[in-house]
């Protein structure tokens, strides 16, 4: 004679209580997002990352907070459009500070190989209106030495401030791929952060890169450590002189004061 099942193994309470435990995380994953609207750009404590990315579905390690937190820092400071490779929860809370931003032009663009999983951050960027994130579906193809995005590089903008690239380059979010494909959209000063770039050759690559630039290459964080290259303005000074100009003359055509010289350094 077989032995009567629980009730609590029967198979529909399982579906029950596994619905019930979904919309219970649901509903804590919109209150914690919500209160990000007030608190994200005051930047998040070590335990709140943690348990924001639990609350999602994904036990990040403290190793890779600080990762998380240089990324958020580095998008609140940016003035300009943020460049994304590879969606997740962290495509919601950039988004929400370009949301957040005065500058028309911090919009926050997002690379994503898969169409499903491009639905679903689509899904909640609607649901928190959101309206200055887009995600571009974009195929994953071989290229020389790296995997990357299928793409019209040139209907993207041409001036990004931060690039945030989270794979190494057996993946298309690879820094390398990016940096190939996209170096020539980056602003002057623009800030390329990019993780899991362990091999050797990579880090070879983004170092001559950066080199070839004259920007600084610097690996942070020894736990998971990352990548970080911070772009100089490099143009010439006849370029500079216009843009002084041209803030000039937009001062004087909305009534606000001239900004003072900056003092020149020997």
């Amino acid at each position: 004679m077989s032995k009567p099942t629980s009730i609590t193994t029967h198979p529909r309470v399982k579906s029950w209580t596994s619905r019930i435990s979904a919309y219970r995380r649901q509903l804590r994953m919109d209150r914690q997002l919500r209160g990000m609207f007030d608190s994200l750009p005051d930047g998040l404590s070590e335990d709140q990352i943690i348990e924001l990315w639990q609350t999602w579905g994904d036990d990040v390690s403290p190793s890779r907070v600080p990762y998380i937190r240089t990324s958020i820092v580095e998008a609140a400071r940016a003035s300009g459009p943020i460049l994304q490779c590879g969606s997740g929860l962290s495509s919601l809370l950039i988004g929400i500070l370009c949301h957040q931003a005065e500058a028309p032009g911090k919009n926050l663009w997002i690379l994503e190989h898969d169409p499903h999983w491009g639905s679903v951050i689509r899904s909640w960027l609607a649901q928190y209106e959101i309206t200055k994130a887009h995600v571009i579906s974009a195929p994953a193809e071989q290229f020389d030495g790296f995997v990357s995005y299928v793409m019209d590089t040139s209907r993207m903008p041409g001036n990004f401030s931060l690039a945030l690239c989270e794979a190494s380059s057996a993946l298309p979010s690879s820094a390398r791929g990016i940096v190939e494909r996209m170096g020539e959209h980056f602003d002057h000063r623009c800030v390329i952060l990019a993780r899991n770039a362990k091999r050797p050759r990579d880090l070879k690559y983004l170092a001559d890169w950066a080199k070839s630039r004259r920007a600084p290459f610097l690996i942070q964080d020894a736990a998971e450590p990352y990548a970080k290259i911070a772009l100089r303005d490099q143009r010439p000074d006849s370029d500079h002189e216009q843009e002084r100009l041209n803030t000039v003359y937009g001062n004087q055509a909305t009534g606000k004061p001239a900004a003072a010289p900056a003092a020149k350094t020997s």
